[in-house]
């Protein structure tokens, strides 16, 4: 597999990369984001846009492999920081084993 441009220091350019592969259906896109997903050195924020990406572009067999790792997933709760005067205050926000167990609903 060869290598996708999403290590980068600031917050923001991984999960727009991370967004991004959403628009890609290739295989290798999707086995990359299930790696990324699987790799506890990856923060939980950037998972759950990760898992919302495969999902976009996987098909059952890539959901079915997401709910098989479920368990494997930080429960950890996430979200978008900030302060109090941050409009996202408040916004729902999945741990990446909370945003697998959204896929069965």
């Amino acid at each position: 597999m060869g290598s996708l441009p999403i290590d980068f220091e600031n917050f923001h350019s991984n999960v727009s990369a991370l967004q991004l592969l959403g628009n890609s259906d290739k295989q290798e896109t999707k086995e990359f984001l299930f790696e990324y997903i699987n790799n506890d050195k990856n923060k939980n924020f950037q998972k759950v846009i990760a898992i919302w990406s495969l999902t976009k572009i996987g098909d059952e067999e890539y959901k079915k492999k997401l709910i098989k790792i479920k368990n494997r997933l930080s429960d950890e709760e996430t979200g978008f920081g900030g302060n109090l005067m941050d409009p996202r205050v408040g916004t729902h926000f999945p741990s990446p084993r909370g945003a697998v167990t959204e896929l069965k609903k």
